[in-house]
């Protein structure tokens, strides 16, 4: 395998976990993280799995102009804007059409001067700001309406807007969408951007989330501490893992904690050495298989020494 270059022109991420037993071989490509390591057991490991997925957020983009929009989709880091056939509303002509406020002029014959001379008075309908911003609501809200119907859009995933952010406040109020994000934004015109400067646009999301996530993930932290439900020796969190109790378990990047451990007939674990195995692994495993989620992130930000760290169910 390794000096096949077939193999390797058919997998191009930053590394290749490969996972084998004595029946079958399966290969999964990672996306953003190097690594190397070798890991013995007989649970995969999934520390590297989860890390890869946790690098960047899955949202799709809305970007907006006053006549126009487009929609970008972000996976795996990777933008790809959605094609719309000619009949979409992605202009404020091809949505509105004839229903598009008109430069309307009101002609009103009234007497002028005197009660035998009639003079006749022009009245605008409307001012054109108004005009604009009437056509304006109706394009975003025509939008919002085609968006939540569109069959290749997954709508439970979140939105950001990408515009100015007087347009974002429009859009918001006509679309009451739940999709739409309410702490990630890119407030900026997205005007006459190629698809590689919006994804230098985009990079900004990434950094918002992250910052988000940490924040998110250090509340839960404090929450659970303040209820006694945080363990932060690995020793500790052998039986719960397996009881099903942990909820959560905050993993720190890089973190090996060498070893296996055993139960004996009165289920009392046993750490055993083990280069070759991880014992924060084999939880993780243990932890993911009982429904419980796995976080890797840095546990410098909750104020934490240990390699892990589970916040229990009960």
């Amino acid at each position: 395998m390794l000096s096949d270059s077939t193999f390797w022109d058919q997998h191009l991420g930053q590394s290749v976990g490969i996972f084998t037993n004595s029946q079958k071989l399966v290969v999964v490509d990672l996306k953003h993280i190097e690594i190397e390591q070798v890991h013995v057991s007989d649970l995969p490991a999934i520390l590297p799995l989860v890390a890869d997925e946790q690098v960047y957020p899955t949202v799709d983009i809305l970007a907006l102009q006053n006549k126009t929009f487009a929609y970008y989709k972000v996976r795996d880091g990777i933008i790809t804007e959605m094609a719309f056939p000619d009949n979409a509303p992605t202009t404020l002509t091809k949505a509105l059409g004839s229903e598009k406020t008109d430069r309307m002029v009101n002609f009103n014959a009234s007497p002028s001067g005197g009660s035998r001379n009639h003079g006749a008075t022009f009245h605008g309908h409307s001012s054109a700001d108004d005009e604009r911003e009437v056509d304006q609501t109706n394009f975003f809200r025509a939008v919002s309406k085609y968006l939540q119907q569109h069959e290749d859009i997954d709508q439970n995933i979140p939105v950001v807007l990408f515009a100015e952010p007087r347009q974002q406040a429009v859009y918001r109020e006509v679309s009451k969408s739940q999709r739409i994000s309410e702490a990630l934004s890119i407030d900026k015109s997205p005007a006459k951007l190629t698809l590689a400067e919006v994804r230098d646009a985009v990079s900004v999301i990434q950094t918002q989330w992250q910052a988000l996530r940490t924040q998110s993930l250090t509340a839960q932290y404090d929450k659970a501490v303040g209820q006694q439900l945080v363990l932060d020796r690995i020793d500790t969190m052998i039986e719960p893992a397996t009881n099903g109790q942990i909820r959560t378990l905050y993993v720190s990047p890089d973190s090996r904690f060498e070893g296996y451990f055993t139960a004996d007939q009165e289920g009392q674990f046993t750490i055993v050495d083990q280069l070759q195995d991880d014992i924060i692994e084999k939880i993780s495993d243990i932890v993911w298989q009982q429904g419980g989620d796995i976080e890797v992130v840095a546990l410098q930000a909750i104020q934490s020494q240990s390699p892990a760290v589970a916040i229990l169910r009960y």
